[in-house]
C-alpha cells in the first residue's frame, strides 16, 4: 500500500482499499504480461496488456502506467509491425513518465522495449543504438536478465543488417552469460542467433 501510494500520479487520489486493489491488479497484469510473452498466444498477450493499461490508468500509479505503456508498445509492434509508429508513441510516453519520476531502471526498460519496437519496424541501426544505451544502464543497475534480453535482441538486429561476425560474437557472449545465471530463454534465443552466424 504505502509504496504504491507514494508514486500516485493523481493529486489528491483516495488512498483507500479499493485504490490499493486497483494498483495491485495493475501490477499483477503487468507481471503476467512478462510471464506470458514467451508462453501464450499473441491474442492472450494483447488481452493482458489491455487489462494492464486499464488498471494502470485507473490506479494512477506512475510506475505501473509507464510499465503498461512500454509493454503495450512491444506487444503491439510484435503482433503487427505496421503499428510501429503507434508503438513508438507508447514507448516514448513510457520513457517520458519514467524520466520525470527519476526511475533509472524504468528508463532502461523503456529504452529496451523501444529498441524492440524499432527492430519490429525494421529500423535496425536505430534499434542497435537504443539497445546500447539500455544494455549499459542494465549493466550499471545490475539487472542481468533484462540486459540479456536486450543483448540478444541487439544481436538479432546486427544479424539482420548482415553484420554476422558482430552478431555471432554478441550472441555467443550472451549465450554464456544467460547460461551462467540460469536464463534458459535468453540462452536458447542467443544460441539460435549464434548458430546462424
Amino acid at each position: 500500500g504505502a509504496s504504491l501510494a507514494a508514486d500516485r500520479c493523481r493529486p489528491g487520489a483516495r488512498r483507500g482499499l479499493a485504490d490499493d486493489r486497483v494498483a495491485l491488479a495493475a501490477r499483477l497484469y503487468n507481471r503476467l504480461a512478462y510471464q506470458w510473452w514467451f508462453m501464450r498466444s499473441p491474442v492472450w498477450n494483447l488481452w493482458v496488456c489491455l487489462r494492464a493499461l486499464r488498471f494502470s490508468h485507473a490506479s494512477g500509479v506512475v510506475r505501473e502506467l509507464s510499465q503498461a505503456l512500454s509493454l503495450s508498445g512491444a506487444v503491439s509492434a510484435g503482433l503487427a509491425p505496421v503499428l510501429c509508429r503507434f508503438s513508438l508513441r507508447l514507448t516514448a510516453r513510457s520513457l517520458r513518465l519514467r524520466e520525470a519520476a527519476h526511475d533509472e531502471w524504468g528508463v532502461a526498460q523503456s529504452l529496451h522495449f523501444r529498441g524492440f519496437v524499432l527492430h519490429a519496424g525494421r529500423r535496425y541501426a536505430e534499434a542497435i543504438e537504443v539497445f546500447d544505451t539500455a544494455i549499459g544502464a542494465f549493466d550499471v543497475l545490475g539487472d542481468r536478465w533484462e540486459q540479456i534480453a536486450a543483448r540478444w535482441q541487439q544481436a538479432l538486429c546486427l544479424y539482420r543488417l548482415g553484420r554476422l561476425h558482430e552478431a555471432g560474437a554478441l550472441a555467443r557472449e550472451t549465450f554464456w552469460e544467460a547460461k551462467r545465471i540460469g536464463d534458459r530463454i535468453g540462452a536458447g534465443t542467443a544460441l539460435a542467433i549464434w548458430v546462424r552466424c
